[in-house]
């Protein structure tokens, strides 16, 4: 038995969640149920009647927008008191048959390919997604190289009608999300197949359309702030001085004018943002310089630690980690491509690492070494799933999030007493991973 086949325009194929796949087809959920219960290791496969308890949890979470195993388990633990998680539930060992089949097929409905994959489908056609998406519409967003916002009001989303092969009927509506895209010095717009992706271009697109309608005051603010002869010296070892420079105004363009709860869709919500922010310029400017500062700084300090010639012995494993953890925090460009919220807690995080290295001298190696496998556990996670997500164009916040959440694990671990920002445990790393996009 091969199962059942979709059938999917390329350019829809970004927008089926694995979680809702799952369960597409609602007469195979039970058996799938069923088939993954017996995959549950014996101590805990043993509590259940697989085809009874399949008929009783079906039903309950046949609409869920959640995973299924994370579902599953949480219905299963309920019910028998044992703790079972997501990763006792193993899908990859059921029959083919209960995987739905996605057959990919073009703009004229011929097949471009198939696989029971969807991640493996979204690497192999993540281009001819973003292509589709914009051939669907010709001649909706056609404007490239903005410097102003000079063109009408750009709506949130588009439903753009797709006709069946030859033109006739059976075609379907693709909902595409319009979007500013940074492109450097300006902004293109373009429609994207999710909303999440659409709002991360989105807002980036803004900062550089404010930077470019003004872009003498801000050439005159970076140039002008205090210490910013400090500041380009201790970037120098990440990047040359006019990148440190556009980030900078980029950064100090999102503070001020671009804003979550305001949305900016049209020209004159464009001007009133301007207006409204005016005034915020020199003081989210000063706290910009102020905050940049101190993480370069604490970076070189950071820097000058990890490259003692001499270290003890039984440094290795924790000079490795360290190296690769602030590397991971400081690349070339960081300003840009860290969440401002996130930015904030730089100071403290390299505090850590400076923590970190006193307590191994006073206190030795072996709780560092446990302390290490405990984050690498969930770095080893998200260098995964990021590398997977990049491949098929997913923008995943909660990815973003967690990234995030293991600093502040490494800060809880290593250096305590400096204090997390939210409330962290190997316990709530492990729930905010749930929510993390497969």
């Amino acid at each position: 038995v091969d199962g059942v086949t979709l059938r999917v325009p390329v350019e829809l194929l970004g927008q089926i969640r694995p979680e809702t796949a799952d369960r597409l087809v609602p007469g195979l959920l039970a058996e799938k149920i069923a088939a993954l219960v017996k995959t549950l290791p014996k101590r805990l496969r043993r509590n259940f009647d697989a085809d009874s308890v399949a008929r009783e949890i079906a039903p309950r979470i046949a609409g869920s927008a959640r995973p299924l195993v994370q579902d599953l388990a949480e219905q299963l633990a309920r019910l028998c008191g044992a703790d079972i998680r997501p990763h006792d539930l193993k899908p990859a060992e059921l029959d083919k048959h209960l995987h739905l089949r996605f057959l990919v097929i073009d703009e004229h409905g011929d097949e471009l390919g198939a696989s029971r994959d969807l991640a493996e489908l979204r690497a192999q056609f993540v281009d001819k997604i973003s292509g589709s998406v914009m051939a669907a519409a010709p001649g909706v967003l056609d404007r490239t190289d903005l410097t102003d916002w000079d063109f009408g009001e750009l709506p949130e989303s588009i439903e753009i009608e797709r006709r069946g092969k030859g033109g006739g009927s059976g075609g379907v509506t693709v909902t595409a999300y319009p979007a500013l895209v940074d492109k450097g010095d300006t902004c293109d717009l373009k429609l994207f197949d999710t909303a999440q992706a659409a709002a991360v271009s989105m807002r980036a697109g803004l900062a550089r359309l404010y930077v470019r309608n003004l872009r003498d005051e801000f050439k005159y603010r970076v140039e002008h702030l205090p210490g910013i002869g400090r500041l380009r010296m201790l970037y120098a070892p990440l990047g040359p001085s006019a990148e440190l420079d556009r980030d900078l105004m980029l950064l100090i363009a999102d503070r001020v004018f671009v804003n979550d709860k305001v949305k900016v869709r049209t020209r004159e919500q464009f001007a009133d943002r301007i207006e409204a922010g005016w005034n915020r310029l020199t003081p989210c400017t000063d706290e910009i310089a102020t905050l940049l500062g101190q993480i370069l700084s604490r970076r070189q300090e950071v820097t000058q630690l990890l490259d003692n010639p001499n270290p003890p012995s039984d440094w290795r494993i924790a000079l490795a980690d360290a190296t690769t953890q602030l590397n991971a925090m400081c690349p070339p460009g960081f300003l840009g491509a860290t969440p401002y919220i996130w930015l904030r807690c730089f100071p403290r995080f390299l505090a850590g690492i400076q923590r970190r290295f006193e307590k191994l001298r006073t206190q030795g190696a072996d709780r560092d070494r446990q302390y290490t496998a405990q984050v690498h556990e969930w770095t080893r996670k998200y260098d995964t799933r990021a590398t997977e997500h990049r491949a098929q164009g997913i923008v995943d916040p909660e990815l973003t999030e967690f990234r995030w959440l293991t600093e502040e694990l490494r800060v809880s671990l290593f250096a305590q007493e400096l204090g997390t920002s939210v409330k962290i445990s190997p316990t709530r790393i492990a729930k905010h991973w749930e929510k993390v996009r497969v």
